[in-house]
């Protein structure tokens, strides 16, 4: 007897959404804490000097009440005309977009992934922009524009911008468009750092409950660490990188090399990094020490040397440091290196930290 073939078509399978409380996407964020770790946004750990996954509406009290949306706002008005149309890019909580309005906007396209959207969706029709704003979820990089805009504003952090802005920037940016920001300049300086260098690196060195962990020191000195730090304990002057220009391609791998001179007689522990946002019309914000914004949202990055290095007063100092935006996770692949006058160069990398397995 002949079996009957099933030509019955199995459904389509699609992605589970939870779409009340929260997207799969940001469970497994909270579960595995990958939120990106670029020096923000994202929520700080102060425990755990990181950046981990938190809930959303902690993210945008933070971001509403830090002092950095007055830069913003006074960039947008700066930026946005009469009759513009503006793409708000990772809207959030609709801040942005209320301002753009406010400047005289015909039109806001609002981008936003998380599920916040929701909630700004309500309180724009609450503060009587639901006609002039028009939300759309998902990310940019998925989503068409019925037209090209005038504008676009974007605070999603300083990794995500780097990833998200210049696509938008080529599909949907008039001629002669405005970003906001328009540029971020890098800034960096050896630092003595006595306290982080110990708890991040030389914690693994001693025994723990009697047990030899110190192969993990080898991971720690190539992995980047986001926290707060002083001017106090900066070696030399910081330097700022070339700028990086929004408005232009953008190459896959940024490089910097930095010369500085050493102002007192220390020890080098590694490298700190920060950022700071160009927005125009007078207006940035900047992650440096003393750092003017939440701890919460913000923070420096920190790159360990595998051993501190001792430095005298006028002595030179060369630091290199490479960067690329594609990392894994929501992280980038950074190396850096770093010589003291005619010493070795020390050289590490958070991509030997990845977890990668070879199957034989």
């Amino acid at each position: 007897m002949s079996q009957k073939k099933n030509t019955e078509k199995k459904p389509k399978y699609s992605a589970p959404k939870l779409l009340r409380y929260g997207s799969v996407r940001e469970l497994t964020q909270a579960v595995t804490a990958t939120m990106g770790m670029d020096g923000g946004v994202g929520v700080s750990n102060m425990v755990m000097n990181c950046v981990t996954a938190a809930p959303y509406i902690e993210e945008h009290r933070h971001l509403l009440t830090d002092g950095t949306q007055e830069q913003f706002r006074k960039a947008i008005f700066a930026s946005v005309k009469p009759g513009d149309v503006v793409l708000d890019l990772g809207a959030g909580s609709g801040l942005h977009s209320f301002f753009a309005c406010q400047a005289g906007a015909r039109k806001v396209y609002a981008i936003e992934f998380e599920p916040v959207i929701d909630l700004a969706r309500a309180a724009a029709a609450k503060n009587g922009f639901s006609q002039k704003i028009e939300f759309l979820e998902g990310l940019s990089t998925d989503l068409e524009l019925p037209e090209k805009v005038d504008v676009i504003i974007t605070n999603t952090g300083y990794l995500n911008v780097l990833r998200y802005l210049p696509d938008a920037r080529r599909r949907f940016l008039k001629p002669g468009g405005r970003l906001v920001p328009g540029s971020v300049t890098n800034a960096f300086v050896p630092v003595c750092a006595n306290s982080a260098y110990a708890d991040c690196v030389e914690s693994w060195s001693g025994k723990v409950f009697g047990f030899d962990f110190s192969d993990f020191r080898l991971h720690a000195v190539h992995t980047p660490y986001y926290n707060q730090f002083s001017e106090g304990e900066f070696v030399a002057e910081p330097q700022d990188a070339p700028a990086i220009d929004y408005s232009r391609d953008l190459p896959k791998i940024f490089h910097w090399k930095l010369e500085f001179t050493a102002k007192r007689t220390d020890l080098i522990h590694g490298i700190l990094g920060w950022y700071t946002f160009h927005l125009g019309g007078g207006a940035a914000f900047s992650t440096k020490p003393p750092l003017a914004y939440s701890p919460y949202i913000w923070s420096q990055y920190f790159f360990p040397l595998e051993r501190p290095l001792p430095v005298r007063e006028g002595e030179k100092i060369s630091v290199s440091i490479d960067m690329c935006p594609e990392g894994r996770e929501q992280e980038p692949v950074w190396k850096w290196e770093l010589r003291v006058g005619g010493q070795p160069v020390q050289s590490s990398s958070n991509f030997h930290t990845a977890a990668l397995r070879i199957e034989h």
